[in-house]
C-alpha cells in the first residue's frame, strides 16, 4: 500500500492560526492526492479548517477519481475522513491531548 502524509504550517501554538488559506490548503491536499495516486493520503497539521473544506476536497475532480483514500486534521481538533466504501474508517477522530 502507498501512503502519503503531509503537514501544514500553523503559527503559534494555540490560536492555529494558518499560513495558508483554505483555499489554497486545499488545492495542495487535492495536488498531492493527483500526483503521487497514495492509496491513503494523511494530513496533519490542522490541514483543513472545518468540515466544509473536506466538502469541498470530496467535490474536487482530482479527489474524485478514488485512487486515493483522504484522512486529514482540521483546526476543530478532528481526524476527517470522507465515506469511502473501501474502508471502514469512521469519518471523525476526537483528538486527545
Amino acid at each position: 500500500m502507498k501512503i502519503g502524509t503531509m503537514s501544514l504550517e500553523i503559527v503559534g501554538r494555540n490560536d492555529k492560526w494558518m499560513v495558508l488559506s483554505s483555499a489554497d490548503r486545499r488545492d495542495i491536499v487535492a495536488h498531492v492526492a493527483s500526483k503521487h495516486s497514495p492509496e491513503l493520503l494523511v494530513c496533519a497539521g490542522f490541514s483543513l479548517s472545518d468540515p466544509s473544506d473536506l466538502d469541498a476536497l470530496k467535490k474536487d475532480p482530482r479527489i474524485l477519481d478514488g485512487r486515493t483514500s483522504l484522512v486529514a486534521s482540521d483546526t476543530e481538533d478532528q481526524m476527517r475522513a470522507p465515506h469511502d466504501p473501501r474502508h471502514n474508517i469512521p469519518t471523525a477522530y476526537p483528538q486527545s491531548d
